[in-house]
């Protein structure tokens, strides 16, 4: 299965410190993922030029973005990046995690908000 992962981290929720091997995406058996990320952006960062970041068809596109939802736009944005890369991918399934963390709580209600508009699967993480 390929998977393409786009985020602002792509960590575990409480940093990784530059070591891949503790970022979530190494937990996925059988899975071949691409990992597009760049500390601390939001989700507009993905769509200038949003096809740089797909190198091939993906059987599913993930979205970690839900701790970078602080711009005023960043639901809508993250709601038309999902709709952009299941196009752009063909992918067969388009998912949104939702880990905002204790400090931004308030991003989990743009981060659902953003996966009901684009009728993308919502990958709820405990937030406690």
């Amino acid at each position: 299965m390929e998977v393409l992962i786009l985020g602002g981290s792509v960590t575990g929720g409480g940093g990784v410190d530059n070591r891949a091997e503790r970022a979530w995406p190494t937990m996925l058996n059988n899975v071949q993922p691409t990992v597009h990320y760049k500390g601390a952006v939001d989700p507009s960062y993905f769509l200038h030029c949003a096809a740089r970041f797909v190198e091939h068809g993906y059987d599913v596109v993930l979205f970690d973005l839900g701790a970078n939802m602080v711009a005023p736009n960043s639901a809508g944005n993250l709601a038309t990046l999902a709709r952009r890369m299941r196009c752009l991918t063909n992918a067969s399934a388009v998912g949104i995690v939702n880990w905002p963390g204790y400090a931004a709580r308030y991003n989990v209600e743009r981060t659902r908000w953003a996966a009901q508009q684009a009728q993308v699967a919502l990958l709820e993480v405990p937030h406690e």
